[in-house]
């Protein structure tokens, strides 16, 4: 495939502005299958750089014993998840179509699809500009049914100090009075987009 041209020199916060990763996409243990918080403070490790949480410290052993089986589950959980509201039939790399058995890869808790694998090498080149062409075509998918008409940091209605900051909160927009409000985004992403979405029974982030 023709790879879609890219800037392998811009930073991050450039290519990614308005931007918070996805949150940890479970409420339940991977490995116990219990609820988050149903034993006390879930605990977490870093495998390979992703976050994983427990129900309790006694699942962590069990983790590590085959960590590639139970990240798969946290994968499926995150495809299930985003494959309904996935915005583009395009491929972000190629741009051909993604066909009817697309190759769904999660990178840090984020559904991205490819037309092939090859693809999926190409994006890893330089996923920040990937993630920023999904995050547009996120954003003008989401503007039509989004929920709020107040800043859900500020709590001022939008519009009412400019037009109105969109922001992606991994793949749920979330719609700022000003840009200032951004930073309490980042502090408490699943807390935000709780007051936008409404609140899981008890949230993990409890």
């Amino acid at each position: 495939h023709s790879q879609a041209p890219t800037d392998k020199d811009q930073p991050k916060e450039q290519a990614l502005a308005n931007y918070v990763a996805e949150p940890y996409p479970m409420q339940t243990c991977v490995v116990a299958g219990g609820k988050l918080g149903s034993m006390g403070k879930p605990t977490s490790l870093v495998h390979k750089g992703r976050e994983v949480k427990f129900c309790c410290a006694a699942c962590e052993p069990k983790f590590k014993e085959d960590p590639d089986k139970y990240l798969k589950k946290i994968d499926e959980a995150v495809i299930a998840k985003q494959s309904p509201t996935y915005p583009l039939d395009t491929c972000l790399i190629s741009g051909d179509p993604l066909g009817d058995k697309p190759v769904d890869f999660v990178f840090e808790n984020r559904l991205v699809r490819f037309c092939c694998e090859m693809c999926v090498d190409g994006f890893l080149k330089n996923p920040n500009a990937s993630l920023a062409k999904l995050n547009d075509a996120a954003v003008k998918a989401q503007l039509k049914t989004y929920p709020a008409t107040k800043c859900p940091v500020a709590g001022g209605d939008l519009g009412s100090m400019g037009k109105p900051v969109n922001m992606m909160v991994g793949h749920r927009l979330v719609r700022l009075c000003c840009a200032g409000c951004d930073k309490k985004v980042k502090a408490d992403p699943v807390g935000v987009l709780n007051k936008v979405y409404g609140a899981p029974d008890k949230p993990e982030a409890e």
